[in-house]
């Protein structure tokens, strides 16, 4: 068994699956936001206040958007998180920080930057 050396001694789980290509992650995202499949955290609603971000600047990211990095393992919850790049309304580089749900074939909006 893995231990994480620096943790309180807690094993690592072992991530369950592989990430989805950024192709297939892609496809989801953009089937989940044009049938309403789509929730959002307090954080990520809070950072649009807060950026002064417009649903119309998410939703071209949804649009026209590209896989910016690669997935990262969410401990925690135990899913990848994937982040979605595109220029926001005013030519402003926006990226979405979200997990996406095959089985149950929804995304969860994180974060914002």
């Amino acid at each position: 068994m893995l231990t994480n050396i620096g943790s309180p001694g807690g094993p690592i789980k072992e991530k369950k699956y592989p990430p989805l290509s950024d192709q297939v992650a892609l496809d989801i995202v953009k089937r989940c936001t044009t049938n309403g499949q789509v929730m959002w955290t307090p954080h990520f609603k809070s950072q649009m206040r807060l950026r002064k971000i417009l649903m119309s600047d998410v939703l071209n990211v949804f649009d026209s958007g590209r896989i910016s990095k690669p997935p990262e393992w969410n401990e925690e919850y135990e899913e990848y998180n994937y982040f979605v790049t595109e220029e926001d309304i005013e030519g402003t580089e926006l990226t979405l920080k979200m997990a996406i749900s095959e089985e149950e074939d929804i995304i969860t909006l994180i974060t914002l930057y």
